[in-house]
């Protein structure tokens, strides 16, 4: 159970170095709590009652954003390794 909320913490804690969760980059959405459905939360109950045309422009738009947010996350990657690579390189 340890492990389990711990890998959870890590999925869904914010990091700097790709400014995103690792959760949101891999399903390109925030996570949801299992409590929310349980009791459930306002971002529960509204998505719950959209049409299916309307969950599919939703989601769509959800994998779009998702694909432009990968693409920002590994160019900034890139860019982190580059100034690392020099850091070290100024220190040899």
């Amino acid at each position: 159970m340890k492990l389990e909320s711990t890998l959870w913490a890590y999925q869904t804690t914010y990091k700097t170095s790709i400014r995103t969760t690792p959760f949101r980059l891999a399903f390109g959405l925030e996570a949801v709590m299992p409590i929310e459905f349980q009791i459930p939360s306002l971002r529960i109950q509204v998505k719950e009652r959209l049409s299916e045309k309307e969950s599919e422009k939703i989601r769509l738009a959800t994998l779009c954003e998702l694909e432009e947010h990968r693409i920002v996350n590994l160019l900034q990657l890139e860019l982190e390794q580059r100034r690392w690579n020099a850091f070290v390189d100024r220190h040899r």
